[in-house]
Order: C-alpha cells, then sequence, then structure tokens
C-alpha cells in the first residue's frame, strides 16, 4: 500500500530548549540537547494534531541520529485550556485530558505538569544523549 506524502509547515508558538555548547566537536552549532514544544490556539484540542506532527518529526529526527534518549513532551494551549502530550521512547503516543485554570485543581495539575516537563528537559541538559553503543557523559 503506498502511503500519501504529507507536507506540514509552520512554526512552533513556543520553544524552551537548551542548546549544547557550539565548541561541542561531535554536535553542531545550535542543536538542542532538550526541547518542549508549546503550541496556542483557539482551542487546545484544535492544536493536538499540529504539535503531534511536531513532536513526531523531533522524535523521529533523534532516532535517526541515534540518540537513546527520544522522549518528547509538547503542550497546547488557550492559555485557559491545556493538553499535554508526550511521545515515550518506544514512540507511545500519550494526550493528556484537557485541564483548565478555572478551577484550583486544574491549576495546580497544569502548575505540576509544567513542572515535570521543565524537570525533565533540565536533566536531559545535565547530561550528554549518547548514541547508541556509547557511554553516558555526565555534566557537572
Amino acid at each position: 500500500m503506498l502511503k500519501k506524502a504529507t507536507t506540514i509547515n509552520g512554526c512552533v508558538d513556543y520553544g524552551i530548549d537548551h542548546k549544547l555548547p557550539s565548541e561541542s566537536h561531535t554536535t553542531p552549532p545550535n542543536q538542542f540537547q532538550s526541547l518542549i514544544l508549546l503550541v496556542e490556539a483557539k482551542a487546545a484540542d484544535a492544536a493536538v494534531p499540529q504539535l503531534l506532527a511536531y513532536l513526531a518529526t523531533i522524535h523521529h529526527c533523534w532516532e535517526v541520529h541515534g540518540r537513546t534518549d527520544t522522549l518528547v513532551y509538547g503542550v497546547a494551549s488557550d492559555g485557559i485550556h491545556w493538553k499535554f502530550v508526550m511521545i515515550t521512547h518506544s514512540g507511545l503516543i500519550k494526550v493528556s485530558w484537557e485541564f483548565s485554570i478555572a478551577d484550583s485543581t486544574g491549576t495546580n495539575l497544569i502548575l505540576e505538569c509544567l513542572a515535570l516537563m521543565l524537570e525533565t528537559a533540565a536533566l536531559m541538559s545535565l547530561k550528554t544523549t549518547p548514541k547508541k553503543g556509547e557511554h553516558t557523559v555526565e555534566m557537572g
């Protein structure tokens, strides 16, 4: 069965990343070590397909280049309603329920999810993610 190629274009509205130092001999300049994508939309549900396309592209790129840590996170939000998306190392897509800042429980969950994502990105930044077959190098 032939699959039709689909071109997706556009810009990520916001990205939080950590770039590796340009003096690294194994990494091209300005290549990021970890990245969290945020996509805003009129409705969080409407942004999820666009966000998934971005996350899948990054996940695939990291796999092709031999990264062992290919976990990617994203957020779709209109500022009131929030959905969190993750693609695991094995390629499993996980999408959260929609949370709202309209109630304190939703606000607390949103903040906890954002904190977890930022902590994970920081931990990814503290070490170099090795290519398959290489050893992990701890930084700091």
